[in-house]
């Protein structure tokens, strides 16, 4: 996995994770010519994915941090 670790990190990778999912399965939807299906797409990629992207920033400014002071 790119985000390792526990507490916010793990918190990253559930998240992403559920955004690829939501938004792959929400593709079913589309085939089947289903907007409820669709919806589920389109709350993995507008809802949980900036979630996810904002919290990423998150790990990887605090990752950053700890490399500049050497800890």
């Amino acid at each position: 996995m790119a985000v390792q670790g526990p507490g916010l990190a793990r918190r990253v990778r559930v998240t992403l994770v559920a955004s690829a999912a939501l938004s792959l399965g929400g593709l079913v939807g589309v085939a089947l010519a289903n907007m409820q299906i669709r919806n589920m797409g389109i709350v993995g990629y507008a809802v949980l994915y900036p979630i996810a992207a904002g919290a990423l920033a998150r790990v990887l400014a605090a990752d950053e941090t700890l490399e500049a002071t050497g800890r």
